[in-house]
């Protein structure tokens, strides 16, 4: 099983449902995605287009790579997620554009997150029923999970466009 840093506020803030999959998952898959939305109504079009391109889509998102993680990287996964949680001051963004999925599964029990770390949500799905709350987190977990990416030689996903700071533009001048 992997090994979890457990911080206290993910203890007391993220149902025991879910850290139960998480903690002690039987699998856990990396995925990295496209953060543009694909349009819905192509998928329900034509059902035989859909049921090609589900293994290529992660919660209406493009999967650019999966991986089966192993222990030592589901633990880091997840701990990095974690301590994310932990960061979060609650403070978003309404962006939205994920580029990070994970999925673990427990007992027939299936947790998925899709995450956007740019305006630093995740949304939850249980058995691929979208929960009520997200979780929140810090910006910090992208940069591990790009790394344990790049060490499964998976596609990384694009990197957020960075706006130029015109309060900062100003001072310079």
């Amino acid at each position: 099983r992997p090994e979890v840093v457990i911080p206290n506020k993910v203890a007391i803030s993220v149902e025991m449902q879910i850290r139960r999959v998480l903690e002690f998952p039987e699998s856990v898959e990396l995925l990295t995605l496209d953060p543009e939305e694909l349009d819905e109504a192509r998928f329900r079009a034509s059902k035989e287009y859909a049921e090609a391109q589900m293994a290529k889509v992660f919660h209406n998102y493009r999967v650019l790579g999966r991986a089966e993680l192993g222990n030592d990287e589901a633990g880091r996964a997840i701990s990095a997620i974690y301590r994310g949680i932990d960061e979060s001051d609650g403070v978003t963004a309404e962006c939205f554009n994920p580029r990070h999925g994970l999925r673990a599964i427990r007992d027939g029990v299936t947790v998925e997150l899709l995450i956007c770390f740019e305006c630093r949500y995740a949304l939850v799905y249980v058995n691929n029923k979208q929960e009520d709350e997200p979780f929140y987190t810090s910006e910090t977990p992208a940069d591990d999970l790009n790394q344990i990416a790049l060490e499964l030689e998976l596609p990384l996903p694009p990197a957020p466009m960075v706006e130029e700071d015109n309060d900062e533009m100003e001072e310079d001048e």
